[in-house]
This record gives C-alpha cells, sequence and structure tokens, in this order.
C-alpha cells in the first residue's frame, strides 16, 4: 500500500467517530477529518478499550489536490445542507463510501459521483452519544457491501477491527434492516417508550402490522422477503432486553432531528408511488403530525 494514500471521514458525529479512532492507528495512510462544525479531542469507548482522536476536523480540503478515499458517515437529513462540501471532497478518482443505513443511499449525491466509484453500506455498529466530545460504541463496526468494483479493495484496505464482509443479496438484507428499524424505531415514537413500554403495554401486534405493510412495498420493489420475516422479527425483539432503545426513538428524546424520511417515510413514499395503502403507518403518522 503506497503511504501517499489519503482517506477522509466526513461528519464526526457517533458512527464518523468510530471510523476515525480505528483509522487513526494505521500508519500506512494520511487520515483526514471534516465536519461542518470545528471537533477535536473526541473520546471513542468500545467494550475493551478507549481511542483518543486528538486530530482537529476541517472544512475543505486546504492544500490537498484530492483524496483517494472518501467515507461519508452523515445522517439523511444532513445530506443537503453538506453537499457543497461534500461535491468539493470528491476528486476525479475519489471513491466514496457511504456509511449508513436505508434504501438508496446512492441517491444522497446523485450527479456528484460516478455510480461505480459509490459503495454502499450496511453498518452494524451500535453507538451511543455520551456527551459531544465521547461516543460509547457496544462493539467494533461490521460493513456489509455488495459484490461489485470496488468491495473487495476496499475490504482489503480495512484494518482487522474493522470487518468487511460482501453478500449477493446486499438489496434484500438492506431492505431488512430498514424494514426492522423503521418499523421499531416509529412504534417507540408512537409509544413514547423502550422495548419493555411496548411489551407492557402489548404493542406487538402493531409492530407486526407495521413489518407486514413493509413488506408489502419491498415486493412491490420486486425485493420477495420469506414470509416468516415477521416471525424472525418478532423473536429478534423477544430476544432484546426492556431497556433496549432504536436509534431513532434516542434521537427522539434527546429533541435531536430523527432519521425517519429515509426509512419509514421513504417506505410511506414507495407506497404513494405504488397506490398501496399502509393503515398502520399512517395511523402513526397522523398521530404523530408526521408529513412524508
Amino acid at each position: 500500500m503506497e503511504s501517499s494514500l489519503h482517506i477522509g471521514i466526513l461528519g464526526i458525529g457517533a458512527i464518523g467517530s468510530v471510523f476515525a479512532s480505528l483509522l487513526q492507528e494505521q500508519k500506512s495512510w494520511k487520515l483526514h477529518l471534516f465536519n461542518r462544525s470545528s471537533k477535536k479531542d473526541i473520546h471513542v469507548r468500545f467494550p475493551d478499550q478507549t481511542y483518543h482522536i486528538q486530530q482537529e476536523t476541517k472544512k475543505s480540503l486546504q492544500e490537498m489536490k484530492s483524496l483517494d478515499w472518501l467515507f461519508i458517515c452523515l445522517k439523511e437529513y444532513h445530506y443537503e445542507q453538506a453537499k457543497s462540501l461534500i461535491q468539493s471532497l470528491i476528486g476525479e478518482k475519489t471513491r466514496v463510501v457511504l456509511i449508513r443505513n436505508g434504501l438508496q443511499l446512492s441517491k444522497s449525491i446523485e450527479g456528484l459521483c460516478p455510480q461505480h466509484r459509490i459503495l454502499e453500506t450496511i453498518i452494524d455498529c451500535p453507538t451511543e452519544k455520551i456527551s459531544d466530545q465521547a461516543y460509547a460504541a457496544f462493539q467494533y463496526p461490521i460493513l456489509y457491501l455488495p459484490e461489485q468494483e470496488g468491495s473487495k479493495v476496499f475490504q482489503q484496505l480495512m484494518p482487522p477491527l474493522i470487518s468487511v464482509r460482501t453478500i449477493e443479496d446486499f438489496d434484500i438484507q438492506s431492505w431488512k434492516k430498514c424494514i426492522e428499524s423503521s418499523c421499531l424505531g416509529l412504534l417507540m415514537i408512537y409509544v413514547d417508550g423502550d422495548c419493555g413500554a411496548i411489551r407492557q403495554g402489548n404493542f406487538i401486534p402493531l409492530y407486526k402490522s407495521l413489518i407486514q405493510e413493509a413488506m408489502l412495498i419491498a415486493a412491490a420493489e420486486n425485493i420477495v422477503l420469506e414470509a416468516s420475516f415477521v416471525e424472525q422479527l418478532e423473536e429478534k425483539f423477544h430476544a432484546y432486553p426492556d431497556e433496549k432503545q432504536s436509534s431513532m426513538y434516542r434521537d427522539y428524546r434527546s429533541n435531536s432531528e430523527i432519521e425517519w424520511k429515509a426509512k419509514s417515510g421513504l417506505i410511506q413514499s414507495m407506497a404513494d408511488q405504488h397506490g398501496i395503502a399502509l393503515p398502520t403507518h399512517q395511523m402513526i403518522f397522523n398521530t404523530l403530525n408526521l408529513e412524508v
């Protein structure tokens, strides 16, 4: 690997800090951190150790010509405001890795980078914000990539603590991840409670109804999920501790902006396009005054 390799991370929030903390340990490349507001002295606690990010974030490439890789760790609602910065960070040969869960991720940077240089991902790395400069990651990150050009190169690039796996059924797994997170997150906001509150209030039938409706839209998008998927998510839910909270619900409780448009909102938009009614989703949207 050439020592001149330049890697950038845009968005030094929870997930961006996780990747920055692990990638800074590599001496074979130059790491650059970008954020719209200045950040430094960030601590990321993993189960076995804590990493300290001393590097201060930048708002531009400054004296640099271009990046070899750009990891974008932004939430869906940040992309519009960050579009000019994203465009400035993507060079003629920059490969872009979109690190967030959801559907149609590449649309967020449509027109800013050729499709063949974009890698979409599914990420499994539960992380909580402790303060503006501290995060707790409950495990080391696992990234799932589609089997496409650039995936193997990226896989070889990452250090051992970042697990990268390529999967054939990436689109199916993206839908499964989106359905689980969107339905559980939406229900928690509706109930205004964690898994324990859902159990206590007997809201599991409502959870299953949300899942079944989302599966109808997946099928309309030519993504056929096994009929047992509802039962699989129900079993998974029963294994969660009472205090388990979704990231959407944590954002809701902290009065942060909620990333629902990229999940439940997108599913509802697709339903409207296909002319499919989602009465349970619509009831919750109406109750919460959410507009797609």
